[in-house]
């Protein structure tokens, strides 16, 4: 019996968090779209009919959306914690990149660096068209 609900709780944890996926659309981490995270009033519904299709009384549905809610806490401070690390990331790059084209500045001329901009844009940092390289963020504009 133990064994049967222990296997029913993990496909339901696995179900759940396939459903919470596919609510946010195709993007990857919120990037495309107005994508919003779930409030935790709509994670604590969907574990509510989660429980009821599972069969859980009352008592199992209160530890179990008890607990999914502790792990669903726990995932959104560990994405916060990422994003703020990916922002830090961001801004350090993009002072070493302005830091970089300050010294490029030094060595050519106006008209030389105008024309490595373009042939930057033009190829990417890497070099090369067509390898799947979509560039960085904020080279649009010459890396500023």
């Amino acid at each position: 019996m133990m064994k049967t609900l222990g296997m029913a709780l993990m496909a339901a944890m696995i179900g759940f968090t396939a459903c919470a996926q596919d609510d946010r659309g195709s993007g990857h981490h919120g990037r495309h779209g107005d994508h919003k995270p779930p409030t935790e009033e709509e994670v604590k519904a969907k574990l509510t009919e989660a429980a009821a299709e599972l069969g859980l009384n009352e008592s199992q549905t209160q530890q179990f959306i008890a607990l999914q809610m502790e792990g669903f806490a726990q995932r959104r401070a560990a994405m916060e914690e990422r994003k703020e690390e990916r922002k830090e990331m961001h801004e350090e790059m993009q002072a070493k990149r302005e830091a970089h084209e300050a010294k490029l500045k030094e060595i050519l001329t106006a008209e030389q660096f105008a024309k490595w901009q373009e042939m930057h844009k033009e190829h990417g940092p890497r070099g090369g068209k067509g390898k799947g390289h979509r560039g960085h963020e904020g080279e649009e504009d010459g890396g500023k």
